[in-house]
């Protein structure tokens, strides 16, 4: 019983080893030939630590993130840059830019999709239902729910659209409205624009992201206190090029995280920086303390 026992405990061990559970941050950690792990990769993950009670986490009706990418952003590199990505009231949620959006799902014009990855976009998810009556998508977007292209998702909504991005620096709104009866909980609207100098806006220069359900026990939804942003190569098939010739050809890009805001007020990053094992890896987290920011340096 005992040597059962022991050979159940290595091979746990084994299995937590090769899911990436708990690796520390190294720079380029697996970009030796042979062991890379399969796609996809989450180059970085830069867990945010908020405080407060985390049993119910920080009520908002505005939440407001932005993010800066420098490096290149292309079409074919298959690369989300995850603004947010945590749970609200006990519901995951994310949403980011992806380099390369899959066209496919509902479309509210009745739109054919082609079922194929088109051009750059923009995603706002959310898990534990897959009712589209509980989504609602941007006049020239979609909402996708469980099937063949997305095996692996659960129970999701996923609202998505086209969306001209580069590198730079974009700031992300969620805002709160009341869901009519019989549902009970919020709308959480999504928005995005490009930051720039501060009078170079105007409201026209937000992108709606579309809209989706989140049931809440109380009035006003509550943001769990460690919400992940990260850095992903995802969807591209590995059976064209070998893993390692993959990581050799990734542009080098880097992450500027600046200070979350839930209704005005200001949370500067105060968090930690990690990366799976068996990815390449991202070389530093350095806090800038000007601007209260933190910088991930991503290596290829």
């Amino acid at each position: 019983m005992r040597i059962i026992s022991a050979l159940l405990v290595h091979l746990f061990l084994a299995l937590w080893i090769l899911a990436g559970v708990g690796a520390p941050a190294l720079a380029r950690d697996g970009a030796e030939a042979g062991t890379l792990r399969p796609l996809p990769w989450h180059l970085v993950d830069y867990r945010h630590a908020l405080p407060g009670d985390s049993r119910t986490g920080l009520a908002f009706e505005t939440l407001a993130v932005t993010v800066e990418l420098q490096g290149q952003a292309r079409k074919g590199d298959f690369f989300y840059l995850a603004a947010l990505w945590g749970k609200i009231d006990g519901n995951g949620f994310y949403f980011g830019l992806q380099t390369d959006l899959h066209d496919g799902g509902q479309r509210p014009t009745g739109g054919k999709q082609s079922g194929r990855f088109q051009g750059p976009g923009l995603i706002f998810s959310r898990w534990g239902n897959s009712d589209p009556v509980n989504a609602r998508p941007p006049a020239d977007g979609w909402v996708v729910v469980p099937g063949p292209n997305t095996p692996y998702e659960g129970q999701t909504l996923s609202l998505r659209r086209p969306f001209d991005w580069q590198a730079g620096r974009y700031r992300f709104e969620l805002h709160g409205s009341p869901a009519e009866p019989p549902l009970r909980g919020v709308w959480l609207s999504l928005r995005v624009r490009p930051v720039s100098a501060p009078d170079s806006w105007t409201p026209d220069s937000w992108t709606d992201g579309g809209s989706l359900y989140f049931p809440t026990v109380v009035p006003r939804p509550h943001l769990d206190l460690h919400p992940v942003t990260f850095a992903e190569i995802y969807g591209r098939a590995s059976s064209t090029i070998s893993l390692e010739s993959l990581a050799s050809t990734l542009p080098r890009r880097a992450l500027t995280l600046f200070p979350l805001e839930l209704d005005g007020k200001v949370y500067p990053p105060d968090g930690k920086a990690s990366t799976p094992t068996g990815v390449p890896g991202y070389v530093n987290s350095t806090p800038l303390a000007a601007d209260r920011t933190v910088r991930l340096d991503l290596l290829p």
